[in-house]
């Protein structure tokens, strides 16, 4: 009994082998015979004129970065950081004393946080 089972255990997994094996085979046929479609249709000339037209704007991050066919630098006005405070240490320090002297809230009715002498001024 012990012995049927041996051999129906392994020659069952040998089958699974060889389909794993056949399986692989085909689908590497499959890959290897397909053609992606094209995701969007060609572009015009005009179209073309257009998106070479457009600025291309290189190196790090920041407040002002450059632009890449003229390497001239310009504003970023499109993040949170176009004054460039954000890296400067003496805004950081005030604005951390500021906080620890006034506190932080999402808004400003007195009923709500109190009045601190800056409101009375």
């Amino acid at each position: 009994m012990g012995v049927d089972f041996f051999f129906s255990l392994f020659f069952s997994e040998l089958n699974n082998a060889t389909q794993r094996f056949r399986f692989t085979k085909e689908i590497d046929e499959l890959v290897d015979e397909w053609t992606p479609e094209p995701l969007g249709k060609e572009l015009t000339s005009a179209q073309q004129a257009d998106l070479a037209a457009i600025p291309v704007i290189v190196g790090a991050p920041g407040p002002k970065p450059r632009i890449q066919s003229s390497g001239k630098s310009v504003t970023n006005l499109a993040g949170y950081n176009f004054a460039g405070f954000a890296g400067n240490e003496a805004v950081k320090e005030r604005a951390v004393q500021v906080l620890r002297e006034y506190g932080l809230g999402s808004c400003g009715p007195p009923g709500f946080y109190g009045t601190v002498g800056e409101q009375y001024k």
